[in-house]
C-alpha cells in the first residue's frame, strides 16, 4: 500500500485478540494491529488494518459526489454513495450508534466462495458522503444493552440510506464478532481527520446541489439534453469540416 500511496497521513496501534484456536495457548492470541489512513485527494479515505505489515483488512469511505466507485459484492454491483443498503440481501448482523454529535451504522455480510471467503462490512460513516442518521424513535435496546433498529423500521432505513463505506476483511478477531472493533466509525475516524486536517470535509458538487433543488427527473432531462447538444455540436463540426 505504501508503494502505491506513499506514507499514510495518520497511523495508530490497537490490540486485538484472535479467535480461540484449540492448538494454541491463550497467551498467544493477542496481536498488535496497525491502523493506517490515507486521504484519496479530497474524494475519500482509505484505511488499512495490518499485522506485521501484512494488510488483513481495508476500507474505503467516499466523501464526494464525484467519487462513487463500483464494487462487486457476491453477484451484486453497488456504488458507494449511491446504492442503498437494501441492494444487498439481509445482513447477518447489524450495529447502530447515535449520539449527540456522532452516529453510524454497519452491517456484516458473508458470501462464501463468491465473496472470496471474506467478511464484508458496509454501512454509513458520519463523515462520508450522503450520510444519514437513523431517527432516535427507530431504535431499541437489545438484551445486551446495545441499540439496534426496530424490526419494522430496519427495511425502511436500508431502502433509503446509501452505502458510503465498505470494509473487506480476512481477519478473525474476537472484537469483530463482539462488535467493538470499529468503535463508532466504520472506516475513517471523523474526529481524527477533522481535527488534524480541517480542510478535508465532505465535498459536494454544485451539480448535486442543483439536482436536489430542481428534482431528479427535471435534472436528468436537462442533463440528457445538454449531452445531446454537445454530441450534435460535434457531429455538425465534423460535417462542416468534411464539406470544406
Amino acid at each position: 500500500m505504501e508503494s502505491l500511496l506513499g506514507e499514510p497521513q495518520w497511523q495508530s496501534k490497537m490490540e486485538c485478540t484472535r479467535l480461540a484456536d484449540p492448538e494454541a495457548e491463550d497467551g498467544d492470541r493477542g496481536v498488535d494491529v496497525t491502523v493506517r489512513t490515507w486521504p484519496l485527494s479530497r474524494l475519500g479515505y482509505l484505511v488499512t488494518w495490518s499485522e506485521d505489515d501484512i494488510v488483513v483488512m481495508y476500507g474505503i469511505t467516499t466523501t464526494s459526489w464525484w467519487f462513487r466507485p463500483p464494487v462487486l459484492m457476491d453477484q451484486t454491483h453497488i456504488r458507494l454513495g449511491k446504492s442503498p443498503l437494501a441492494a444487498l440481501g439481509k445482513p447477518e448482523s447489524h450495529r447502530v450508534w447515535l449520539g449527540n454529535r456522532r452516529y453510524g451504522y454497519l452491517e456484516g455480510h458473508y458470501f462464501g466462495n463468491p465473496g472470496g471467503y471474506r467478511r464484508w462490512y458496509v454501512g454509513v460513516n458520519d463523515f462520508g458522503y450522503n450520510a444519514d442518521a437513523p431517527p432516535p424513535d427507530w431504535l431499541e435496546i437489545d438484551d445486551e444493552g446495545n441499540p439496534r433498529l426496530l424490526p419494522d423500521k430496519e427495511d425502511a432505513y436500508r431502502a433509503n440510506v446509501p452505502i458510503n463505506t465498505i470494509v473487506i476483511s480476512i481477519a478473525l478477531y474476537e472484537e469483530l464478532q463482539g462488535g467493538s472493533f470499529f468503535g463508532i466509525s466504520l472506516g475513517v475516524d471523523q474526529d481524527l481527520v477533522r481535527l488534524t486536517r480541517p480542510q478535508f470535509h465532505v465535498l459536494e458538487s454544485r451539480f448535486s446541489h442543483i439536482r436536489r433543488c430542481v428534482g431528479d427527473s427535471r435534472w436528468n432531462r436537462r442533463l440528457r439534453d445538454w449531452r445531446w447538444d454537445r454530441r450534435y455540436s460535434r457531429w455538425e463540426k465534423k460535417a462542416q469540416a468534411m464539406i470544406r
